[in-house]
């Protein structure tokens, strides 16, 4: 279903992007590069340390939208009194690029996963699992931490990183692992080039992320009553709730989610039901092409069809229905579709000429 791509910006368009060819902004890779240590700290922070907020498992992330909500009230404050060293639109949005990268990168099921795997064989081995004679072997030294005395420290606490013998056992497998992560980023890029063309300007797709960093950085967002409005709803309900968590006093004025599920079989096979309203998601609902939103609940409700006829089967304690397995198919067909509808292209693009078939 073709879905036309919204306006990023207001009535008011920005001078500073539409005006100006593209162009490199080495003032906002300055800051980003500035900015991202302290973004990545504060996840790292959040992630690992409190394992609270979790905001690099959503793909808007909160974190960045605050550092750029930052970065434009001092923008404010330059457009008044300084305005040829205020940052520009597009200045703004390489840095809300650059910020979200790294926190994905740093953020949970990357480095989490991935610090604490350099070592775990090697500290973890003991003679009852017998992981030295069964895979030690195939693990290259110079991607593990292997030392038991570097290793001790990281698993132990009561340690520092900044000593000769820990900052040597740890460089070369972070240095290799940096090697991989970047050429991992840079055909990401690389691909997000090749797919901007067709997806952009052929297809106009929606990207609905995108529409809230686009609009905070452009002219008008901030004095719009109607944003003021939705925003002081939102903000009300989620701060009274949040109170109420705090203060079980303090009511509140509506539960997220309400969870249920069946106690007899084959209906408790289909595990918790959950119902409930959230505003950003009836929000980013407007933004979504209605097929899409369509397939969202639809499968859902196959996935529990699948559980409750996996029960009545006798299959529901085998693994059935394999959503893991499902969710990876589904992400290869919907790949495979992308090459198929771009096929035309991707030939003009790789010089490939087809010849026609002949009559």
């Amino acid at each position: 279903m073709p879905h036309t791509k919204p306006s990023l910006s207001p009535s008011k368009p920005s001078s500073s992007v539409e005006a100006r060819h593209p162009r490199i902004y080495w003032r906002s890779i300055a800051i980003g590069l500035i900015l991202i240590p302290i973004n990545c700290y504060w996840i790292t922070y959040i992630e690992l340390v409190q394992y609270s907020a979790q905001p690099t498992i959503v793909s808007l992330i909160f974190t960045v939208v605050f550092n750029v909500l930052v970065l434009i009230g001092f923008n404010r404050i330059l457009k008044r009194f300084l305005p040829q060293m205020a940052l520009s639109q597009g200045e703004l949005l390489v840095i809300y690029v650059m910020l979200s990268v790294a926190s994905a990168t740093a953020g949970h099921s990357m480095m989490e996963i991935l610090v604490s795997t350099l070592g775990h064989a090697f500290w973890f081995a003991t003679p009852e699992n017998d992981w030295k004679d069964l895979f030690w072997r195939y693990i290259p030294r110079w991607l593990a931490v292997a030392d038991k005395d570097v290793l001790s420290g990281y698993y132990e606490g009561d340690s520092t990183l900044y000593t000769k013998q820990h900052l040597l056992g740890w460089l070369t497998p972070v240095m290799n692992w940096f090697g991989f992560l970047f050429a991992m980023l840079f055909v990401m890029v690389c691909i997000t080039l090749i797919v901007r063309k067709p997806w952009t300007e052929d297809e106009k797709l929606a990207y609905p992320i995108i529409q809230l960093p686009a609009r905070m950085t452009s002219e008008g967002f901030f004095t719009n009553r109607l944003m003021w409005i939705a925003f002081g709803l939102v903000a009300a309900l989620d701060i009274i709730n949040g109170l109420h968590h705090v203060f079980p006093a303090i009511p509140s004025v509506y539960e997220k989610a309400y969870r249920f599920r069946f106690t007899e079989k084959p209906f408790s096979a289909m595990g918790w039901l959950r119902l409930g309203i959230y505003p950003f998601v009836l929000g980013i609902g407007f933004l979504i092409p209605l097929d899409l939103l369509f397939s969202s609940w639809f499968f859902f409700w196959v996935w529990k069809g699948q559980q409750l006829i996996g029960s009545i089967a006798g299959l529901d304690g085998t693994g059935y229905p394999y959503i893991n397995y499902q969710g990876f198919g589904a992400y290869m067909g919907i790949f495979l579709i992308a090459v198929w509808r771009g096929r035309k292209y991707l030939q003009n693009l790789l010089g490939v000429k087809v010849s026609p078939a002949p009559a």
